[in-house]
């Protein structure tokens, strides 16, 4: 695993001379300098986050997001992955929804149940090469995917997954677009942690809940559910200002989607067994 620093602001004055300076590569594209760096030393690391940290009365603050880079042999070795899309690009009518706790202000912990097929719009081109999406509101609790993905699973040999039609205008079920989940959900029993999450806890129902950011991986102890299917989803006990679950493969599905072109603008990430 490696580290990818992808930072970008602005050009101000100085910020260019400051990077050449200590030798930061970085590109520039119309008026913003993009540094995009997987791997970087301990030094470049220290300086990136030194000028991202700068106040903005400075003029040379940059936007800086560290993420986890794994290679192909890391990716092959793993039993279990987790997808989510980059893009949160659909939105819903949350009639199908039933508010288990609506949390409080200060902190927000905001949790459904669906009860129903999601009326959706705001689809996705069906000429587009993506082909998984995330809703638009709530952080990742509904996964799109597309007819491609229905219909290569639905001629393959993959346990666990349920495709759910959407509703979209006129009332119809969509022919292109479908959610995808599954019929095992992994509870928060199996779930290990301190490896860098954060705990929250909700004032109203006391549930717990966890954000992995972008640099903590989902850790599970794989001795406390079967290894019997393609797709699961953990308990709905993922994020920061909502609650919602994690999307898990196996390497089997994994291989047939990438072997396939189907997983552009997804990251993908090994979960972690931590059985004894």
């Amino acid at each position: 695993m490696k580290y990818r620093y992808y930072a970008a602001g602005s050009i101000k004055p100085g910020l260019l001379e400051q990077l050449d300076k200590n030798e930061i590569k970085y590109k520039i594209k119309d008026d913003f300098v993009i540094i995009n760096i997987v791997g970087p030393t301990e030094r470049e690391g220290a300086i990136i986050k030194e000028i991202s940290n700068q106040p903005f009365s400075l003029g040379n603050q940059l936007m800086l997001t560290v993420t986890c880079v794994f290679d192909k042999e890391e990716l092959e070795r793993a039993k279990l992955l987790t997808i989510r899309p980059k893009y949160q690009k659909f939105d819903y009518e949350d009639s199908a929804l039933v508010e288990v706790c609506e949390g409080v202000q200060g902190n927000r912990h905001f949790l459904y149940e669906q009860v129903g097929n999601l009326k959706v719009w705001d689809l996705p081109s069906t000429k587009s090469k993506t082909h998984f999406w995330a809703e638009a509101y709530v952080e990742r609790m509904f996964l799109l995917t597309s007819r491609a993905v229905y219909d290569l699973i639905q001629s393959s040999d993959i346990k666990g997954a349920v495709f759910k039609n959407v509703i979209v205008r006129g009332g119809k079920y969509s022919e292109n677009f479908y959610q995808l989940t599954s019929d095992t959900v992994i509870g928060r029993e199996c779930v290990e942690h301190g490896y860098g999450e954060k705990e929250f806890s909700c004032q109203v129902c006391g549930q717990k809940w966890y954000s992995l950011g972008n640099t903590v991986q989902l850790h599970l102890d794989f001795s406390k559910f079967e290894l019997n299917k393609d797709i699961y989803i953990t308990e709905a006990m993922f994020g920061r200002n909502s609650a919602a679950p994690l999307y898990i493969i196996s390497q089997k599905l994994y291989r047939l989607l990438n072997e396939n072109k189907l997983l552009k603008n997804v990251i993908v990430e090994p979960v972690f067994d931590e059985s004894k």
